[in-house]
């Protein structure tokens, strides 16, 4: 089990992170928020009628899933009692967790329940995915990426928007020498779901090939021949070093998505991708399928 840190450790390490993530300075505010009200001993029922709102505000905020006000921070703690040094540490963190993220500048290319994601990728120290007919997103080329917005029936002008930012999501997890570890395991229904022409796709297998090479990468293929028969949607896993930061399981769905944290059902979606890990071809073997896979396209 992680150990808790105090609140100045945990608040000032999240403030002194190189690269912070306004969605995940939400959720560790929100940590805190629902950890100080417990300490002191006040329930959700007694915080609302502090601030004149409704239990599930207190909810959302606490779960980091809503901004938080300054003005509404300090009124809680203050009843919680917390000393002045620490509201104001508290308040600095409410400052940066509604900073613009760099993602902000793709505008409504970036759907509401999409964005999480991407907040909480770069704070990640692992991220594991799995795909059963298409290349993940972090490990596409433009071309590819383009080929994907264009089956999605997207106007150019937004459809380009959306491979920017997809674009620039890779560069941010890949080119970062402090970045997070990613892992993937892809059916090999993807590497020969030539879709988008030969062209594009034998770009895309060695792109993937070059992947193979990269320090931080892991990428495995599961053969044809050993294909997972249980039916299951693609997924990605993200662990967090910062207890404060519930590990995270990404479940993408057609007009939106979920994000589920609870141990059970993150435990669940390891076991998952531990079997499918099983199944799949070693990091040498998955280099040699993916060069037969460049050939195939010619």
């Amino acid at each position: 089990m992680r150990p808790e840190p105090t609140l100045a450790t945990s608040i000032t390490h999240h403030l002194h992170r190189p690269k912070k993530s306004p969605t995940a300075l939400r959720i560790a505010l929100g940590y805190h928020l629902r950890r100080l009200r417990e300490d002191a001993g006040v329930d959700m029922e007694k915080a609302a009628e502090e601030l004149l709102v409704s239990v599930s505000k207190i909810s959302r905020m606490e779960t980091g899933k809503r901004t938080c006000r300054a003005q509404d921070v300090s009124a809680l703690l203050h009843l919680y009692g917390v000393p002045e040094p620490d509201i104001a540490l508290v308040l600095e963190l409410v400052e940066d967790s509604v900073r613009p993220g760099w993602w902000d500048a793709y505008g409504k290319s970036v759907p509401t329940w999409f964005e999480p994601l991407v907040g909480l990728e770069a704070a990640a120290d692992l991220i594991r995915t799995c795909e059963a007919q298409l290349v993940p997103g972090l490990m596409q080329t433009e071309d590819y990426a383009r080929g994907m917005a264009t089956l999605g029936r997207l106007d150019d002008a937004f459809a380009e928007r959306r491979v920017a930012l997809r674009m620039e999501r890779q560069d941010r997890i890949l080119d970062d020498a402090d970045g997070p570890k990613l892992w993937a395991v892809v059916e090999e229904t993807a590497l020969f779901r030539g879709a988008f022409g030969a062209d594009v796709m034998r770009a895309q297998m060695a792109h993937l090939r070059h992947l193979c090479d990269h320090p931080r990468v892991t990428l495995q293929v599961v053969p044809f021949d050993k294909v997972y028969l249980e039916p299951y949607v693609p997924f990605t896993y993200l662990r967090f070093e910062e207890p404060e930061l519930p590990n995270t399981v990404y479940v993408e769905h057609l007009k939106g998505a979920k994000y589920l944290d609870k141990a059970e059902d993150v435990n669940n979606h390891l076991e998952m991708l531990d079997t499918l890990v099983g199944t799949a071809l070693t990091h040498e073997e998955t280099r040699k399928r993916l060069e037969g896979a460049v050939r195939y396209y010619g």
